[in-house]
């Protein structure tokens, strides 16, 4: 087979370059096409000039124009396509998520239906579409691309979103997509981020004080960890997103303040205006994270106080039934019966010391809300919403174990003597659907950090779940034993 001489290639691609084409990328592939076409001729025993003139006929004088002038118009109507694809994700996304909340507040259906589609469009179609585009401006600006750190920021959100999307569905695996997608977003795409920043103003000769990447990429990974803590439930969230926000609030605002200042031609109202809206921003973020919170505690007391009045409740029914006169003549079951009581009342009691501990490690005069019984009024409790304390009193360990564990053993205890003690299978049934001291393998975390690692009213309000369930336990077991008597 002929191959052309570099002298032929470039008149050839001379030729190409007068008849108006400037799309760099379409001329490679014409070029070879016509020296394919011209190659073949040649094989046919024709000269490379009779072979080039007979090419050229065949194409007409307009050809290659033409060629690119479709091959850019149909770049651009699929460019057009995606972008129109891009703003109408962006602006449906937001609206389903809206959608999805107000359908969650008026506690009407399809509200998990509308989430997971705003988070499945996110992360599966408006992610890939902008990086897409946002690589194709890049390229069309004759700016180097930087694949690596499109593609990173494109996987990290694609992962915390999915890993979000599992979270809210209670499906497995959310644990492990949120640790991989904050990760790489906090170790990957932050530090690239701030690296491309700084040599594209180091290459443009631009002024840049790379402490502020620097101090914005620490504060990033800070919050990014914290909120990764804070869904995973590990000890710590609280104090790494304090640190992120201090700090923004304190380090990195004030030196950003600072350098607008010393620039030429700024005015003291763009100043006034920075601390307008750096305000007006904090107290807004700070009134919509405290509204639901306030709402959580206010439905967290009523929700507690119905469950310590059923606590209240049973323990009488059980004091009644241990009060039969008939049990004088059956001290066999009488003694069983108080066996039983006894072992109860001891749980209740450490549960209700439990909480009386967690309300005196936030303030001490948050004892005057506990009430005669061990029963605490929580709406006269101060700082309820703190999470310290309740880790403190319950999680921490001591000596040997710590608070949560020792309740976990009594109840497992209590769990088993109420095994031995039932006759009835539906009623062994019922204590084991009732009495739940494991957690599912898909879910992340152990028993003791689901249920403890919140706040101080979450905490105690699921110790006063545990505290009603050996109550309403404790009385059907003497209920069952109490029925044996006649016989």
């Amino acid at each position: 087979m002929y191959d052309l001489t570099e002298a032929e290639i470039d008149l050839v691609s001379h030729d190409i370059d007068r008849q108006g084409l400037t799309y760099t990328l379409l001329k490679t592939e014409l070029l070879d096409h016509i020296c394919c076409d011209i190659e073949e001729e040649m094989e046919q025993g024709m000269t490379f000039n009779e072979a080039y003139r007979k090419v050229k006929k065949q194409m007409g004088p307009k050809r290659i124009r033409q060629i690119q002038d479709e091959t850019l118009y149909l770049i651009s109507k699929k460019y057009r396509r995606m972008k129109r694809l891009m703003y109408g994700l962006g602006i449906s996304i937001p609206i389903i998520i809206i959608a999805a909340l107000i359908l969650r507040l008026q506690h009407l259906p399809g509200a998990g239906i509308l989430f997971s589609l705003a988070f499945f469009t996110a992360g599966l179609l408006f992610l890939p579409v902008f990086v897409l585009l946002r690589i194709r401006d890049t390229r069309r600006q004759n700016e180097k691309v930087p694949l690596g750190f499109y593609l990173t920021g494109m996987i990290a959100g694609i992962l915390t979103i999915t890993g979000a999307l599992f979270k809210i569905q209670h499906m497995a695996g959310s644990g492990i997509m949120l640790t991989l997608g904050l990760g790489t977003m906090a170790l990957g795409f932050l530090p690239i981020y701030a690296v491309i920043r700084i040599r594209e103003a180091r290459d443009k000769q631009e002024p840049l004080n790379k402490g502020y990447y620097i101090l914005g990429v620490i504060a990033g990974i800070l919050f990014i960890a914290g909120a990764l803590f804070k869904s995973m439930h590990w000890p710590g969230a609280g104090v790494i997103l304090f640190s992120s926000w201090l700090a923004v609030a304190v380090i990195l605002l004030p030196l950003l303040v600072l350098n607008i200042l010393k620039q030429e031609g700024n005015r003291p109202g763009n100043f006034l205006l920075v601390v307008l809206a750096f305000s007006f921003i904090s107290l807004l973020t700070m009134m919509q994270l405290r509204r639901p919170v306030l709402h959580m505690l206010d439905s967290l007391i009523t929700t507690e106080a119905g469950i310590a009045e059923n606590a209240t409740y049973f323990s009488h029914r059980s004091n009644e039934l241990l009060g039969s006169e008939r049990l004088a003549d059956h001290p066999e079951i009488q003694s069983r019966m108080q066996a039983i009581h006894a072992e109860a009342g001891d749980i209740c009691t450490f549960i209700q010391e439990l909480q009386t501990g967690m309300i005196r490690a936030v303030k001490e005069e948050n004892l005057a809300a506990v009430q005669p019984d061990g029963r605490i009024r929580f709406t006269e409790v101060a700082g309820k919403d703190r999470v310290e304390p309740a880790l403190d009193v319950l999680v921490a360990a001591g000596d040997s174990e710590s608070m949560v564990a020792k309740l976990k053993t009594m109840l497992e205890a209590f769990k088993n003597t109420s095994y031995s003690t039932a006759q009835d299978e539906s009623l062994k049934t019922f204590i084991d659907k009732q009495l739940v001291l494991t957690v599912p393998d898909s879910t992340n975390g152990s028993w003791e950090q689901i249920h403890f690692s919140e706040s101080v009213m979450q905490s105690a309000t699921v110790l006063s779940m545990y505290r009603s369930t050996v109550r309403l336990i404790e009385y059907e077991l003497l209920s069952e034993l109490n029925s044996g008597l006649g016989e």
